[in-house]
């Protein structure tokens, strides 16, 4: 046969071809149908194989399973389940089963369009190390995809998470946790609710993974509020995703920051702020993408407190921070890092002074200063200027002010000498903390004028004392004791209360399920029972406290937020210790205001309430709001109390995974009980990386702002200005010195100097003895002597007899002759001083022989003196050591000191130079010497120029001189450069070329600086 019929009968003519029709289709359709069903039945064969490898139990409950899904699922989907099963079942077999027998359910279950997404979702979570963090993660998954009502919210969460698994398993971990604690808030409250939802979703999954998950974890409150049915929320919310899409093609990182700030902001529930935060960031977007970027980093806390603060100050709230919105962008016309500066400072001014005052001083700064440097420094609060302007404006009043007047008005109160103390105040509820101490907030800020400040601190002191009069830390009363009984039955299904002896308030409101609404109903009603009290037993304090319930006041401390209950609890603070309830209530606040009402008369107002009133009174508000049990979940939450073994049924089932909440292994999420007995989880981002916890605490320094140092009282720490020639201006209390003792020593280093230089020791010894002064001296006018003063007597006599008052000064003493002189060594211990100068030697060896041939002069001259080291790191660490001091004697142990003297880290010399001079004009002498042993070269980590250092070193030097007290250097100049005359002028210092020859010539240079 030919080749070419061969290949026609292979390749019959395209004309006889069947013709394409529908029985055709439908029978290749059916054919790879069988083929998938087919390739479905092996998968599960050779799955079965290798889980009855790890578990023949589990085999079996993969068989059962199996039956089902093949049913119900089409065989792409039953692959995926398959492989799923067969990865579980190699990490543990209990989780295996758990899947098995609670997962499936929730897989068929699941609308198709969810069901390919959740299994592809549950493959790759399989891949994460660690069993407790991968059972975490499904059980999360299989509780969205249960929990939520609506399937288009609920698919869209499973389709962000898989999205988020092939970036990071970490963050798609945390995402799933977060969206399972909030999945309620995620049901549609209407179409606006549900749009918004899914814009935003939409929008997290477009963004890097880091990014998705911070954006999320912001949205949150957003979602929270809409469900309590804030009427803003959603509103505030599309407003921030519409400038947050904006903002992302000047800089991703920064829109999500941006619109993490707004977040904050949102709490307000003002779109105005939105909107003047949007403009404020396009002032730093329109210069460039990196000035966006900083800025909105590091406004993230400063946002954080201004919300805050504004949530405390009730109306006066929002204003504070249109304020500070409003001053940055006039700021931002002259300097945008000053407008970041004056944006991050805001909160922490606001809070110490009035609206009006803070507006005064950006206005002052914007007029006194036009160059860049100087506003930054204005703004930043860290020049004398801006520091003297803040004073001059502000409208506060401190405690330490008027501290002896409140301590007498406290102690013709109660009775007693209490201590009185600063301490922050949360809110305008002074919560009961000790029957020992008065505690009164630092500082009163605002209000009319100086006298209606004090009239304000008098109030507070007056509550203070009513809590220690009217028995509020009582406690082992009869009625607490039987309250405490009644509370433990009422909530039996709570962990057993301990009543052992030391039952209070504190005792018996800790029984309550929910403690933190108790304590803050608690907290108000005894507030209300002691002004009642006092308005019984002080007839003349009811002016002023009819006076303080007009003022504006915060109801709840900053950390505190109860959902649901908060509208309530501000009805009651409104009516326990405001003027009653104002505006227009709807039915369910009219009748918890009448029920409120109620229980004021019958427990708090009523003549002899205590204590124990209060509690009874907190216990029926507490009822009637009737809160849920913290401990409710969902129920793939609550399966994780049980026993997930397949024989628990027999009572022989695997351990108990109760307590394993969190990520597990791979994320270590880490959590702190608050009050309520609820683990609250770390930032989403920190928990992905396994960052440590920090706990955020209202009004903390402004992260990434240099500001002046807090005033922690910490022992031996001295703060010192230090000059910006920047500026031309001080920055206060910009420099912290910690004086120590030197502790190391080294006995072999002073054996082998005292060795070397004994020829010389003994030298300069009878040299420095030759300079003591020998002798006696007369010294006239005394009252008693070794003689008489002729000149003193003759006008005894004349005075006595012209009737006058003669002086009986009349006798000479002949007195030892002394020096009065007393000498500084401040030695450099920086690591420059490690510079090796001979094969055996280095510049910190030279300088400690120097220091121990001078302690021996010294000894033998008589002069004061003591010895000094220094080194620094970074202006809030810079270490004075002493190694003798001024009153302490010679001695061998001094020597040792001396003798361990080691190189550290680097060299702020202004702040060490400005110690020592304080330490010297200590010392009552005619003539007090420095001198510093040192490169001259100051350096430091914050330095950002030597010119700098510089001139805060010329400064230093120019006080110590204005302070009598004369400096002197001797500089070792290794590298040539060192400018001694910018700094200590042409006779303030000597060079020392060859650094060996210091012990010889450091004798010559003293005697030469006292004899002059």
């Amino acid at each position: 046969m030919r080749q070419s019929e061969r290949a026609q009968r292979l390749d019959p003519p395209r004309e006889t071809v069947p013709p394409q029709n529908f029985a055709v289709k439908e029978w290749f359709a059916h054919i790879a149908a069988k083929r998938e069903r087919i390739e479905c039945w092996q998968r599960a064969a050779c799955g079965w194989s290798q889980i009855s490898f790890h578990s023949f139990d589990s085999a079996l409950d993969f068989l059962r399973a199996f039956r089902r899904i093949l049913l119900r699922l089409n065989p792409a989907d039953s692959i995926r389940w398959i492989d799923c099963s067969v990865r579980l079942a190699r990490v543990d077999a209990s989780l295996a089963a758990e899947f098995f027998r609670m997962g499936t359910d929730v897989i068929l279950h699941a609308p198709s369009s969810l069901r390919s997404h959740l299994l592809a979702l549950c493959i790759n979570v399989t891949q994460i190390y660690g069993r407790d963090a991968m059972l975490d993660c499904l059980r999360a998954a299989m509780a969205i995809t249960e929990g939520s009502s609506d399937q288009d919210v609920s698919a869209r969460l499973i389709e962000v998470a898989l999205k988020l698994s092939y970036g990071s398993l970490g963050y798609c971990c945390a995402f799933l946790q977060q969206a399972t604690r909030t999945i309620r808030q995620w049901e549609a409250k209407g179409e606006a609710h549900k749009s918004f939802s899914l814009h935003l979703l939409d929008f997290v999954g477009r963004l890097p993974v880091k990014l998705a998950v911070d954006l999320f974890e912001a949205s949150l409150p957003l979602l929270e509020r809409a469900e309590t049915g804030s009427p803003l929320a959603v509103t505030l919310g599309e407003r921030l995703i519409q400038h947050t899409e904006r903002f992302i093609a000047v800089d991703d990182d920064g829109a999500v920051r941006f619109f993490i700030c707004g977040a904050k902001l949102a709490r307000l529930e003002d779109v105005t702020l939105i909107d003047k935060w949007a403009a404020l960031c396009d002032r730093f977007a329109n210069v460039e993408g990196a000035a966006f970027h900083n800025f909105t980093t590091l406004a993230e806390g400063a946002t954080e407190n201004l919300v805050a603060l504004a949530l405390t100050h009730g109306s006066e709230g929002k204003a504070a921070v249109m304020a500070a919105l409003d001053s940055a962008q006039l700021v931002a016309e002259r300097s945008i890092v000053a407008a970041s500066k004056c944006y991050e400072m805001s909160s922490a001014l606001l809070a110490r002074l009035s609206i009006d005052a803070y507006r005064d001083w950006v206005k002052r700064g914007l007029a006194s200063f036009a160059e860049s440097n100087k506003l930054i420094a204005y703004f930043a609060a860290e020049s004398r200027a801006s520091q003297k302007a803040i004073a001059e404006t502000s409208d506060t009043l401190r405690l330490e002010d008027v501290l002896p007047v409140l301590k007498r008005y406290i102690s013709m109160l109660t009775g007693k000498e209490l201590p009185l103390i600063a301490r922050p105040q949360k809110c305008d509820l002074l919560e009961p903390e000790s029957d020992e101490t008065i505690g009164l907030p630092p500082t009163i800020v605002g209000l009319g004028s100086a006298e209606e400040r004090f009239r304000y601190y008098k109030v507070l002191a007056a509550q203070r004392a009513g809590q220690i009069e009217f028995g509020t830390h009582e406690m082992e009363t009869e009625r607490l004791r039987a309250l405490g009984l009644e509370l433990c039955r009422r909530f039996a299904h709570r962990p057993p209360a301990s009543l052992n002896g030391e039952t209070d308030w504190r005792t018996l409101i800790n029984i309550f399920p929910q403690t933190a609404l108790a304590r803050r109903l608690f907290i108000i009603l005894e507030n209300a029972r002691i002004e009642h009290l006092l308005r019984v037993r002080y007839r003349g304090l009811r002016r002023d406290l009819d006076w303080a319930q007009t003022l504006p006041k915060r109801a709840r401390p900053l950390d505190q937020y109860i959902l649901k209950y908060e509208p309530f609890l501000e009805l009651l603070f409104v009516e326990a210790l405001g003027s009653g309830a104002r505006g227009v209530l709807d039915e369910e606040k009219r009748a918890w205001t009448e029920k409120v009402r109620a229980v004021l008369a019958a427990y708090v107002r009523k003549d002899g309430a205590n204590v124990a009133d209060t509690i009874r009174a907190c216990l029926e508000l507490y009822e009637y709001l009737d809160p849920e049990d913290p401990e409710n979940a969902l129920h793939w939450e609550n399966e994780r109390r049980r026993d997930v073994s397949p024989r628990s049924e027999k009572g022989k089932g695997m351990e108990d995974v109760e307590g394993q909440d969190g990520i597990g292994e791979m994320l270590r999420f880490e959590g702190r009980r608050g009050d309520a007995g609820q683990i609250r989880a770390r930032p989403l981002a920190q928990a992905a990386w396994g960052a440590p916890a920090t706990d955020l605490q209202v009004g903390a320094a402004m992260g990434g702002v240099a500001q002046p140092l807090d005033d922690v009282r910490l022992p031996n720490a001295f703060y010192y200005d230090e000059w910006d020639a920047r500026i031309g201006d001080y920055r206060p209390r910009w420099c912290r010195v910690i004086e120590r003792e030197w502790r190391a020593d080294d006995r072999n280093f002073v054996k082998r100097a005292r060795a070397e230089y004994a020829g010389l020791i003994k030298q300069v010894r009878n040299r420095f003895q030759l300079l003591r002064p020998v002798g006696l001296r007369r010294v006239r006018g005394q009252v008693d002597g070794d003689e008489i003063d002729l000149e003193a007597a003759i006008e005894y006599v004349v005075d006595h007899r012209a009737h006058r008052t003669p002086s009986d000064r009349i006798y000479v003493e002949r007195q030892r002759r002394e020096r009065e002189t007393a000498v500084c060594f401040l030695l450099d211990m920086s690591g420059s001083t490690s510079a090796r100068i001979a094969a055996n030697k280095r510049v910190l060896d030279v300088e400690k022989e120097a220091l121990l041939l001078m302690s021996e002069a010294l000894e033998a001259l008589g002069d004061a003196y003591a010895i000094y080291g220094f080194s620094s790191n970074g202006r809030t660490s810079i270490s004075f050591y002493r190694f003798k001091d001024f009153d302490e004697p010679y001695s061998e142990l001094i020597a040792d000191r001396i003798g361990g003297a080691k190189w550290l880290a680097n060299t702020r010399l202004g702040a060490a130079i400005r110690h020592a001079t304080r330490r010297l004009n200590e010392q009552s002498v005619a003539t007090r010497l420095l001198i510093i042993l040192s490169d001259a070269q100051p350096t430091d980590d914050e330095y950002s120029d030597a010119h700098y250092a510089r001139e805060d070193t010329r400064v230093a030097l120019t006080e110590a001189r204005a302070s009598g007290v004369f400096p002197f250097c001797i500089a070792f100049d290794l590298r040539g450069d060192t400018q001694l005359d910018e700094m200590f002028g042409r006779n303030g210092y000597s060079i020392i070329q060859d650094t060996l020859r210091l012990p010889e010539k450091m004798p010559d240079i003293y005697r030469r600086l006292t004899t002059r």
